[in-house]
């Protein structure tokens, strides 16, 4: 099994995981006119689980790739191990620094990069 997060909320002593289902509400990138900044999901999003097993998968309008994810305890990233797919998802790596969670809400960003996703909590 796959250790789990360990944050901890800082009002409260309660661990914070990311184990459980996750929407995306805000997303940081370049908009048309060449700035950076935070903008909401406008009707699009994207849900993310992570089970206790170690797995993950990702949808948005439809399955967006699925395979396991590890916590990296010394530099607070995860990293997904995306699986080849009957929907033409190639097996590939992705790792993701973690600049915040709670048991509400959960940021993940691009490392080298100024793109991150905001996702909150749905169970």
């Amino acid at each position: 099994m796959k250790p789990e997060i360990q944050y901890y909320e800082s009002n409260i002593n309660t661990p914070a995981t990311i184990i459980g289902q996750w929407e995306s509400v805000a997303h940081y990138a370049l908009d048309d006119s060449g700035n950076y900044g935070w903008y909401s999901q406008n009707g699009w999003s994207e849900r993310i689980s992570f089970l206790a097993d170690g797995s993950f998968s990702i949808y948005t309008d439809v399955p967006s790739g699925s395979g396991t994810y590890s916590f990296e305890d010394n530099s607070n990233s995860v990293t997904l191990n995306y699986r080849a797919d009957q929907y033409g998802n190639t097996a590939h790596t992705v790792t993701f620094a973690i600049e915040d969670m709670s048991n509400k809400e959960l940021t993940l960003a691009v490392p080298d990069a100024p793109q991150k996703t905001t996702y909150s909590k749905i169970d």
